[in-house]
């Protein structure tokens, strides 16, 4: 069993996958388009944008630009640059045309079709219900550090997000590395056996489903924080839940400290040594599946 100290190592030793693989990601996750973007634009999907960007200019061996939600001169000579190599106008105006070319760059020619109410696999129970914004879903994570979260909490889980919906199509938005939006299906199916726990705050507001969706989408295209900090720079998977729902005022998950959770002498010795300490205080994903303010709406986990 992967233990909090091997997945901490295998964490800051891991191989970044392809340029390739993460440009088919990105370009798969991207919502579908309407009306432009040009210099001056604020719209969450100008972090996409400058995502895109700097998996174009990796490919080219140049420096990435600052994924900070705002269009501007660097991003428009950058978009001019690749519209141009496409052959196409270079306007430096980011609309259907250039998402579609950034695709096809990609090698995807269009997202995967998902349907939000297939039914799942035999071995699973029921069918997953209609989601909604604002939803909040759980999985244990195929990640090198899964084990390890899901043992120092006692828990089923190890990783969680929240669900946008999109012109009738469900997403996650998720803190890996980077943050970002995907597919709902996708999603589920990086989990492992594909099982997943949705949960859902009852009476929740469409106003407050906005306000949670529209938070956690400001963080797309920021790190993942290993240490688990509470600052904006970096965001972790239940801290980004958490703060999501406060920007709705709500509450939801339980504080607690690193030291408090199930660690082995050596693990804590080991946190100590990468500059976590044990007071740092922390949100798991099992405290939001035990939190009682939000429901179980459905559940692939038995205990």
């Amino acid at each position: 069993m992967t233990t909090f100290t091997q997945a901490l190592r295998s964490t800051f030793g891991f191989t970044a996958r392809s340029t390739n693989t993460a440009a088919a990601d990105l370009a798969a996750s991207m919502p579908a388009w309407t009306g432009k973007l040009q210099e001056g634009s604020t719209d969450v999907r100008v972090r996409y944008v400058q995502q895109a960007m700097n998996l174009w200019l990796s490919s080219k061996g140049q420096p990435a630009l600052t994924v900070d939600g705002r269009f501007g001169p660097k991003l428009t000579a950058a978009v001019k640059e690749f519209q141009r190599e496409q052959g196409a106008m270079a306007d430096g105006i980011v609309g259907p045309r250039t998402v579609e070319l950034f695709k096809q760059w990609a090698g995807v020619d269009r997202p995967p079709a998902v349907d939000p109410l297939r039914p799942v696999e035999p071995s699973q129970p029921g069918r997953i219900p209609q989601l909604k914004s604002g939803d909040v879903v759980l999985q244990r994570s195929q990640s090198g550090l899964s084990d390890a979260i899901a043992n120092a909490s006692n828990s089923n889980f190890s990783h969680v997000g929240v669900v946008e919906m999109v012109n009738g199509r469900p997403y996650v938005i998720e803190a890996v590395q980077p943050v970002r939006r995907i597919p709902f299906e996708q999603w589920k199916a990086q989990g492992r056996g594909g099982k997943i726990e949705v949960r859902r705050m009852p009476g929740l507001s469409d106003d407050a489903a906005r306000r949670i969706v529209a938070k956690a989408n400001t963080f797309v295209g920021r790190p993942y924080d290993i240490r688990y900090r509470w600052d904006d720079d970096k965001i972790y998977c239940s801290e980004l839940v958490m703060k999501a729902y406060a920007a709705a005022g709500l509450t939801v998950g339980k504080v607690e400290s690193l030291g408090s959770l199930n660690l082995t002498a050596a693990d804590k010795a080991r946190a100590r040594q990468l500059g976590v300490s044990l007071s740092e205080t922390l949100i798991t994903p099992d405290s939001l599946a035990k939190d009682s303010r939000l429901t179980t709406l459905y559940s692939d986990f038995f205990n």
